[in-house]
């Protein structure tokens, strides 16, 4: 089915490809978020704290998740 309205996304890596969707969360987040798209980042343990530190420094608000 299309969307018409997309209102969350969903970013979710936590092996090998991790890095990868980490990197296309950070590039797209702030589009997203000016859009009014809710971001949801599920990341693992060993990029979480990337992940927060990168949306603090950008002001960004975003749920971000360590992936067990």
């Amino acid at each position: 089915r299309i969307r018409k309205n997309l209102k969350c996304i969903l970013f979710l890596g936590g092996s090998l490809g991790a890095v990868s969707i980490n990197e296309l969360a950070f590039a797209l987040s702030k589009d997203l978020l000016k859009k009014g798209i809710k971001i949801i980042h599920i990341t693992g343990e060993r990029n979480y704290q990337q992940a927060i530190s990168f949306y603090k420094k950008e002001n960004l608000h975003v749920e971000v998740k360590s992936f067990d």
